[in-house]
């Protein structure tokens, strides 16, 4: 309790020592697959990424950070994890400050419990751990500085400003956040607000979401891009299915086994049920009380509209960023939840243990997936530019991602360019989705046959011109046989072989 009495600036210097410890494997992770493609154009060819996109103040903080350490990627890992000590202390102070009880005590434990969920919260972290999802990361942080300008003491007209400010800054950082001027609705009702505060609020944020959408199509041409032009393109059954995934998949990892996902998603649909009934029973004669569990459950739901537009993974952490600004809500809800259940007992301290500890697992373990792909990245870099220098150099099954781990889903290319290397002279033979490779037994081993060199899954290198197909398999990549000065470089579902062949064997 002595911390929480701190200056801000001391608990966010904690904070960010936390948030360091917890994240220090990705520290000294490379770039990877996107962000090297955005990284050429923003840094080296200094023109924003906006061909179909329009999140400038995702790029401004790459050229910032490449003017700091070039092409090292320590400094763009550290600012994504400052940036998410910061937000874990707006949530704080969003919670602390967003009255719901007398109980001073017990604002200030609601508040430190959410900040501790939302810190170690594993099903969020593709913004922290990958450098281009730092547009989210950047778009979560305004958006809840904007909430935290909102529940302030300030004055109405500066919290206007305020909150219009950092809407527009959010907005140029990721679209998750456009949903803030229905959370401040939300606001405005748990506040018993007239309807001229309704109609001056409405008006401002819905005059910034005009004003950034005219922008947006004066720079990038288009209000959605290809990226975002599928979103309402939905049926009524896929759209359940897209929100059922997504509420399971806040609180549970990803899994391979569909029956266990289904069944562990149905089951907390069911416990979210009961939770709420009992929360209700428990507080049904303290109305402010029940005027903020419904305001959170609404700020959540509201806030995971994008998400369960777009849908999320559940067998990968792919996606995982659409996650991000609900998240400051769930976790939220869960501290509500526990200081509702077990203000003053002991049974406090023991659940929310668990629930770290929980929570811990889980991002140890996807931090060891991201781990992984930068590491294939890195040895993927190093064999091309050693066996590029004596031919060309074929490069097989090169993998999108590892768990969710973006590896080289687009930027290879770039990748080679940043790199210094000769792009003629490697070739990539095919791309391998994660379930193509997953589709294949064990680790990939080289076939040779009569007529050639079968690498699984669907790599074909034929000796002669007429020889036959190997097993008459459908969909083979068919290649020459290669000579002595080329090379194959092939993933193996673990790490990177080489193969060098010639015409005589």
């Amino acid at each position: 309790m002595v911390l929480l009495k701190l200056k801000w600036w001391w608990q966010l210097l904690i904070l960010i020592f936390l948030s360091l410890v917890l994240y220090a494997p990705i520290i000294s992770n490379s770039f990877l697959s996107d962000d090297f493609l955005v990284i050429r154009k923003v840094c080296m060819d200094g023109t924003l990424n906006i061909n179909g996109f329009f999140r400038p103040l995702s790029d401004i903080t790459l050229f910032l950070n490449y003017q700091i350490t070039g092409l090292n990627p320590v400094s763009y890992y550290i600012t994504n994890i400052l940036l998410h000590a910061l937000d874990t202390l707006l949530l704080f102070h969003f919670c602390r400050q967003w009255k719901w009880t007398v109980d001073k005590k017990k604002q200030i434990q609601f508040a430190a419990l959410a900040a501790l969920v939302f810190l170690t919260y594993p099903f969020h972290i593709e913004p922290v751990v990958w450098v281009l999802g730092r547009a989210s990361l950047l778009a979560s942080t305004f958006g809840m500085m904007a909430l935290v300008i909102m529940v302030g003491k300030w004055k109405e007209s500066w919290k206007l400003i305020g909150v219009a400010v950092c809407f527009f800054v959010a907005m140029t950082g990721y679209e998750s956040v456009m949903v803030l001027p229905a959370l401040v609705f939300i606001w405005l009702w748990f506040e018993k607000s007239g309807l001229r505060r309704y109609f001056m609020w409405m008006t401002v944020m819905g005059g910034v979401l005009v004003a950034h959408f005219l922008i947006r199509v004066l720079a990038s041409g288009s209000v959605t891009g290809d990226y975002g032009a599928g979103m309402l393109n939905f049926s009524l059954p896929g759209l359940g299915a897209k929100i059922f995934k997504v509420l399971g998949r806040y609180i549970w990892p990803p899994l391979q086994n569909v029956q266990l996902i289904t069944g562990l998603f149905i089951f907390s649909l069911l416990g979210f049920i009961v939770l709420f009934f009992l929360v209700w029973k428990r507080l049904k004669f303290e109305k402010t009380s029940v005027s903020y569990f419904l305001s959170l459950i609404a700020f959540f739901l509201v806030a995971s509209l994008i998400p369960f537009l777009f849908g999320v993974s559940t067998h990968t952490s792919e996606s995982d960023r659409f996650l991000h600004f609900p998240s400051f809500f769930l976790c939220a809800l869960i501290a509500f939840v526990l200081i509702v259940f077990f203000y003053q007992k002991p049974w406090l301290r023991w659940v929310t243990v668990v629930i770290i500890l929980y929570q811990l697992f889980y991002l140890q373990l996807s931090l060891v997936h991201w781990k992984k792909a930068s590491g294939a990245v890195n040895e993927l870099l190093s064999l091309t530019k050693q066996y590029s220098s004596e031919g060309k150099v074929y490069v097989i099954n090169l993998p999108e991602e590892i768990e969710g781990a973006y590896v080289f889903r687009a930027g290879f290319q770039d990748a080679l360019l940043l790199n210094r290397q000769d792009t003629a002279s490697i070739v990539i033979v095919n791309q391998a989705k994660r379930d193509e490779l997953r589709s294949w037994p064990g680790r990939i081993k080289p076939e040779s046959t009569p007529g050639g060199l079968f690498i699984p899954p669907s790599v074909y290198f034929k000796k002669e011109p007429g020889s036959p197909l190997y097993n008459n398999r459908n969909n083979l990549r068919v290649r020459p046989f290669l000579s002595a000065k080329e090379t194959i470089l092939f993933w193996d579902r673990e790490k990177w072989s080489v193969l060098q062949l010639n015409s005589s064997k």
